[in-house]
Parts: structure tokens; sequence; C-alpha cells
């Protein structure tokens, strides 16, 4: 692209910046032949649409589950959209009251 990628949207830059997340993340595994055991993305989902966040739970459903060998044991992924908290079965809910105090239900 002619662009730059100040160019882009907030939902292309993300996806853009995933590319770039996973792709690092494979590189350091097949270098050092080593993975990290959690793996932490806080908000990720913010400047995705719909589709971009259904692309991406598919992403951490498909390639970050089951017996591949050389993905994280845990996922955290922190959002406030219900359509990403939905996708994952097991979740931490941590509210927050009136006086300021956050609570995990």
């Amino acid at each position: 692209s002619k662009w730059g990628y100040d160019f882009y949207s907030g939902g292309q830059q993300k996806r853009i910046d995933l590319a770039i997340m996973f792709s690092l993340y494979d590189l350091y595994i097949s270098m050092y032949g080593m993975q990290c055991n959690v793996m932490v993305l806080d908000e990720i989902d913010g400047s995705l649409d719909q589709n971009g966040v259904r692309m991406f739970v598919d992403i951490i459903n498909n390639d970050f589950s089951g017996d591949h060998i050389d993905k994280p044991n845990s996922i955290l992924i922190i959002s406030h959209k219900n359509e990403m908290v939905d996708q994952f079965p097991g979740r931490i809910n941590i509210v927050r009251d009136n006086a300021g105090f956050s609570h995990i239900i």
C-alpha cells in the first residue's frame, strides 16, 4: 500500500498489530524453541468491529488452544465487550461498586 500505518482505520491498525504480535510469537518459538506459559492481551478488542472480534476469537480458539504444544498454557484476555467475554468458557468478572472498589464476582 502507498499509505502508511496512520492512514488505516483503528480496526485495521489493530488487525495489523495482532498479525505482527502473533508472527513475532511464532518467530520467537522457531528461533529459541521455547514458549511463554501465559499470554496477556489487555483490551485487544478496543478498535475491532464485530467481524474483527469474531476473527480474533477464531484465532485464539483454533490456533492457541487444544493440543498445540507451542502455544501458551493460559491466555488472559481483558475486555469490556460482551461479545468477546461470552466467547470463552472460563472467565473472571470484576465489577466496580459506587465507592470505586473493584470486586471479583
